[in-house]
């Protein structure tokens, strides 16, 4: 007599080797569907597409070094002005290194990854409220009072200028890092930011707080608002498919 009734069969447990296969074949898909400069930025190999992104940062900083250096550069502190540049632009760098890496990232990694960007924000804060390098009029009460607002915007606007280009090449070569690590995706925004800070660090020479705040820090809130437009068009594209 057949027992397979006392024992009744269970359900297969699904292969999660062939779900990542499945998530690379939807990434593959979509980039087949593409066509234009879009797509032949995305079929770059993966390290000439961060030494794009990593190249645009250097360049911006090095084109407002060279046109646009800051005024009070014979009294900063070189050690600290190195200190300063050298992590803004390792941070910026890292956090666009680690977006375009993002299809190879886990689950598993989203805590790290949510470490990653509070550091990145705690040190450009720690940058921003530093005790000022030197004491040096006019350096130290420009950008304050009735000026606030104008050398604020001034910056805000250098700054974004230099952010947004950034930013939109680094989401023009992505591959899909939202696929397994949705957290990942705030890398972009985070690294486009901390590039426009760099590229201010080295042209404004304001040292009050409330300008570094609300000129350099502030850059961060035109990008966020950037990111989250592109974010949702790219849901309302992804829901249409």
């Amino acid at each position: 007599m057949s027992t397979t009734d006392d024992h009744p069969q269970t359900e297969p447990r699904p292969d999660a080797s062939g779900e990542f296969d499945d998530l690379f074949a939807r990434i593959e898909a979509d980039i087949e569907r593409e066509r234009g400069l879009a797509a032949r930025l995305r079929a770059l190999p993966r390290w000439l597409a961060i030494a794009l992104a990593v190249g645009l940062i250097l360049l911006f900083a090095g084109l407002w070094l060279w046109l646009w250096p800051r005024s009070d550069m014979h009294l900063y502190p070189d050690w600290r002005l190195l200190l300063e540049l050298a992590a803004l632009a390792a941070l910026s760098i890292s956090a666009v290194h680690t977006f375009l890496s993002g299809p190879r990232l886990c689950p598993t990694h989203e805590p790290l990854i949510a470490l990653r960007l509070l550091g990145h924000l705690i040190v450009a804060l720690a940058i921003v409220f530093m005790p000022p390098a030197h004491l040096t009029e006019p350096y130290l009460s420009a950008g304050t009072g009735s000026m606030l607002w104008p050398c604020a915007t001034a910056c805000l606007s250098i700054g974004t200028s230099a952010a947004l280009p950034v930013l939109g090449l680094i989401l023009l070569l992505d591959r899909g890092s939202a696929m397994q690590v949705p957290l990942t995706r705030m890398l972009a925004p985070a690294g486009a930011w901390l590039g426009g800070m760099l590229v201010l660090q080295l042209h404004c020479p304001i040292l009050a707080h409330e300008h570094q705040v609300l000129g350099h820090a502030g850059v961060l809130v035109p990008v966020l608002a950037v990111w989250a437009l592109i974010e949702g068009l790219r849901r309302a594209r992804n829901e249409s498919v």
